[in-house]
C-alpha cells in the first residue's frame, strides 16, 4: 500500500488524476506531526517539501510522508508540484500565492510599503541584482499585482488593488474552508472544540484519549504580509544597546 500511494502521490504532484487512489475518510488530522504540516501548509501554502522541513525542525522525508497521508485522504491538494489545503484558497488565487510566496513576493511586499519607487531603487534597497529584480516585477505586472508608470524619464512601480480585493475575498473563502473542515471532522467522529475564531483559527480535535491542537490561518495574503514584515523588522532592527 505505501509504495502504491507513493506513486499515487508522484502523479499527483506532476499534475495527474488520481482520485480513484484516495483512501476512505480517515482522521489523519489527529497525529501531532500531521496537524503541525496541516498548519503550516494553511500560514504557507505552496511551500516545497525542503521550505516546510526547515521551518517544522524535521526531515523532508517526514514531510513527503506525512503529505503524502493529507493528500490520500484528500486533506490536500498540489499546483504546480507544491502542497496546499484543499479547499482554502479560490483556485484563481493559486498562481498569486505562488509568486507572493518566492522571490517575486520579496519585490511586491517592499513595493506595498514603498509605492513609487523606480527599479533602480528597488533593486538597490532589495538586494537583488538589477536584471533580477526587473524579471520579478514583470512576473509581478503580468500577475496584474504591480503596474510601471512613467513619470517623465522615469518609470515608477506601484501596487494595484488586486492584491487588497483577494486578500478581502480570502476572508469569506477561508471562513467557509474552516466551517467544512469542522463539519468533515465531526462527520468523522471527531469532537471539534473552536477556541478561537478569525484570521487564526484554533481548535481542539479529540477521539477517545487522543487530543490535539490544529491552528488553521485562514488569510495566507495576510499571513505572507505579516511574514514579510517580521523579516523587515529583524533586518533593519538594531539594538541600541550594541
Amino acid at each position: 500500500m505505501k509504495k502504491r500511494m507513493g506513486k499515487a502521490l508522484e502523479k499527483a504532484i506532476k499534475g495527474g488524476d488520481m482520485r480513484e487512489e484516495r483512501l476512505p475518510v480517515e482522521n489523519p488530522l489527529l497525529n501531532r506531526q500531521r496537524s503541525r504540516i496541516y498548519s503550516f501548509l494553511t500560514f504557507r501554502p505552496l511551500s516545497s517539501f525542503s521550505s516546510a522541513a526547515r521551518h517544522l525542525g524535521v526531515n523532508v522525508t517526514t514531510i513527503r510522508w506525512h503529505v503524502e497521508k493529507l493528500w490520500g485522504h484528500g486533506f490536500v491538494s498540489f499546483y504546480e508540484s507544491l502542497p496546499y489545503p484543499s479547499g482554502l484558497v479560490d483556485a484563481r488565487d493559486l498562481p498569486l500565492l505562488r509568486a507572493l510566496g518566492s522571490s517575486a513576493g520579496t519585490i511586491f511586499f517592499y513595493v506595498v510599503k514603498n509605492p513609487g519607487l523606480t527599479l533602480g531603487e528597488i533593486h538597490k534597497q532589495v538586494g537583488f541584482s538589477y536584471s533580477r529584480t526587473s524579471a520579478l516585477v514583470s512576473e509581478l505586472e503580468n500577475l496584474g499585482l504591480v503596474a510601471r508608470v512613467k513619470d517623465g524619464h522615469r518609470t515608477r512601480v506601484y501596487p494595484t488593488e488586486l492584491y487588497r480585493e483577494r486578500m478581502e475575498n480570502q476572508h469569506t473563502v477561508g471562513r467557509k474552508h474552516v466551517e467544512n473542515l469542522i463539519s468533515r471532522l465531526r462527520a468523522g467522529g471527531i469532537d471539534v472544540e473552536v477556541v478561537k475564531r478569525g484570521d487564526l483559527t484554533v481548535l481542539v480535535l479529540r477521539k477517545g484519549r487522543v487530543a490535539t491542537g490544529l491552528n488553521i490561518w485562514t488569510n495566507p495574503f495576510l499571513s505572507l504580509l505579516e511574514e514579510f514584515n517580521k523579516q523587515l523588522f529583524e533586518r533593519d532592527y538594531q539594538d541600541p544597546s550594541e
